[in-house]
């Protein structure tokens, strides 16, 4: 769905809850396996994102995003390394608060969305 307020037009992806850790509920190449774990989950600030591509040049123009529940982009790492570590806080410094957030992951071949818990400490 989209939503078209406050003068922007936003789309948002419905993920399905499940018992395993992370969702994949969208993947541009299914083909592609892109595991994207996130560990712990949940967890208490700090959040390790692992990014396994058998792809050798997939990690050259990817893009990792971490939303809140409402569709806003929190932090963006362009180019990210295999191992990202994000300890809560948005492109602005800010600290974000505990809640349900997504992390996607996005490449010219595909596109991976994970779901996962941040406690406060």
């Amino acid at each position: 769905w989209t939503d078209t307020r406050h003068g922007h037009q936003d789309a948002f992806v419905g993920v399905k809850d499940t018992v395993s850790p992370y969702v994949q509920e969208y993947g541009r190449n299914r083909s592609t396996n892109v595991p994207l774990q996130i560990e712990p989950n949940p967890a208490k600030r700090k959040t390790i994102i692992n990014i396994t591509t058998h792809c050798s040049n997939a990690m050259s123009d990817a893009v990792l995003k971490i939303f809140d529940l409402s569709g806003r982009t929190i932090k963006t790492f362009k180019n990210p390394h295999h191992r990202v570590t994000w300890e809560g806080e948005s492109d602005t410094g800010e600290q974000v608060g505990s809640g349900i957030y997504f992390c996607s992951f996005e490449t010219a071949q595909f596109f991976v969305i994970r779901k996962f818990i941040l406690l406060d400490p």
